[in-house]
């Protein structure tokens, strides 16, 4: 039995290497890894391409105040981009923007709810009526987020809202995000309200950038050490004290006006009024570089080469072959 097999063994080698020597078989090995070697050599090309795109990163918010508000009640804008997946652990990536409310009700105005309001406030009003009946300022958000790098847009959720947030003195609530494409940009974006009662207090309205703040990895389809940074702020009826932006890393700040209060490695920060109202009212827009990324670009750039290099070599030499021959 033993030497049946081997002699089947036998016979099953034989034919492979018959049909291997075949020459109409050798004509398809070759061609095949002639199509193989342009295919690798196209992607590559392909890749050294899409690095050359710098991507933008758009940020518009506008925080209302609405209701029983005071000249004393302030916001401030904490933008915080996570460009060097310092985060990629994070259970709150998804909201990693904020918006802080102080409401100061001392000698107070009452502000007539627009109706332009009425279609986010009206259904929160109603399925919420038992927690914003003694409420008397209102604090809304809206904002959009959007990028210009390669991603894929997540499912749309079929809930509306996250979980309210209830005390004896505040309300607060957020849209579920919602995302949108316009052009080759993609754009997160909802609304968020938050509600005093007649009482001093500090509240946060957070806002979703996860796209923008996907991790780069080495074959992200963009050029991972730099970006270009534009922010559009709008405050009605309120205070803006503060604008930082945070990008987590080591990071090269374009010139930029107004020049900013506060420079470290890795934030910028506006403190003083008059820059302040020079960014409500013109937006900012500025160009940074990510030092920490530049080793990986580097690395996948020799990686690259190399695979480029060798599929020319390669490609170069049959070519020449057949030619020759």
């Amino acid at each position: 039995m033993r030497l049946f097999d081997m002699v089947k063994l036998k016979c099953l080698l034989n034919k492979i290497i018959a049909l291997l020597t075949n020459s109409y078989t050798q004509r398809f090995l070759r061609i095949g890894g002639l199509l193989m070697l342009v295919i690798i050599t196209l992607n590559c090309i392909s890749d050294y391409r899409s690095w050359e795109h710098i991507p933008d990163r758009n940020i518009f918010a506008e925080i209302t105040a609405l209701g029983n508000c005071s000249d004393s009640s302030y916001c401030n804008f904490r933008i915080n981009i996570d460009a060097v997946g310092k985060h990629r652990d994070s259970k709150d990536s998804a909201c990693c923007n904020y918006v802080e409310i102080g409401n100061h009700p001392i000698e107070t105005r009452n502000i007539v709810i627009p109706d332009s309001f009425s279609r986010i406030l009206i259904p929160i009003f109603q399925a919420n009526e038992e927690y914003v009946a003694n409420m008397n300022s209102f604090y809304v958000l809206r904002y959009e987020c959007g990028t210009t790098m390669p991603a894929k847009l997540p499912r749309k959720s079929e809930e509306d809202s996250l979980k309210p947030h209830y005390n004896n003195f505040t309300f607060s609530y957020a849209s579920i995000p919602q995302w949108k494409e316009y052009d080759t940009e993609k754009i997160a974006y909802g609304y968020g309200l938050f509600a005093f009662e007649d009482t001093c207090g500090i509240g946060n309205l957070q806002f979703c950038s996860n796209l923008f703040n996907k991790t780069p990895q080495m074959n992200s389809k963009w050029d991972i050490t730099q970006s270009n940074v534009s922010l559009n702020l709008v405050c009605n009826n309120i205070r803006c004290d503060t604008i930082s932006v945070e990008f987590f890393g080591a990071t090269h700040f374009s010139e930029m006006y107004p020049r900013p209060d506060y420079i470290n490695v890795s934030r910028i920060e506006f403190t003083d009024s008059t820059k302040i109202k020079e960014i409500i009212s013109k937006g900012l827009r500025f160009h940074v570089e990510f030092v920490q990324l530049k080793e990986m670009a580097a690395t996948r750039t020799i990686i690259l080469t190399s695979v480029l290099s060798l599929a020319l070599s390669l490609l170069g030499s049959i070519i020449y072959k057949y030619f020759s021959a």
